[in-house]
């Protein structure tokens, strides 16, 4: 595997285990403020509309355009952001706003993510890869899965999203290092 591809998996594996560790608590996360199940499923279903719907804009206008390492930076840092906001701010109206935006830089970043995998792909080498990124994501969302009630239980939801964000940044680092590679 070429550092390029090294670089752009490791990043991706620490950002998909930083969302995972709310997948499984995400619910009682909602419900801690009145909530109920039902507004959390509102939630998720309102993040992956808005994803799909930015997915579409995004590959319809992207073919050509060369911006894929500023995006895939503001994706990281953006999701950090939003996530120390809901450490702050911790209600209903603020996951709202949270889950579009969450939406968006999903419906950014993943189309965004496999075009720059794809061309660091090496040549003959490809199901390889792809499967190497696969195991690596259910690695890091079944790791995530695991910590989740730990961290809630022993250090609460607003300390589960600070950790989310520093993993956040901690993955814009390493792809700022394989970016030095790519050049």
């Amino acid at each position: 595997m070429n550092r390029k591809i090294r670089y752009l998996l490791i990043s991706n594996a620490v950002f998909v285990l930083a969302g995972s560790i709310l997948l499984p608590v995400y619910a009682l996360f909602v419900k801690s403020f009145n909530g109920g199940v039902e507004i959390a499923g509102i939630l998720f279903g309102l993040g992956f509309l808005s994803s799909s719907i930015t997915s579409l804009i995004v590959t319809k206008l992207h073919d050509g355009l060369r911006f894929e390492n500023r995006m895939m930076k503001l994706c990281f840092f953006l999701r950090g952001v939003i996530w120390i906001f809901i450490a702050i701010f911790p209600n209903i109206q603020v996951l709202f706003v949270a889950q579009i935006l969450i939406g968006i830089t999903d419906g950014f970043g993943s189309p965004v993510f496999n075009e720059l995998f794809s061309r660091y792909l090496d040549n003959k080498k490809h199901i390889k890869e792809w499967g190497m990124w696969q195991f690596v994501v259910g690695l890091s969302v079944a790791a995530g899965s695991f910590a989740s009630g730990f961290i809630v239980t022993n250090v609460g939801f607003s300390v589960l999203f600070l950790i989310m964000a520093v993993l956040a940044f901690v993955s814009l680092a390493i792809y700022r290092l394989g970016e030095r590679t790519r050049k």
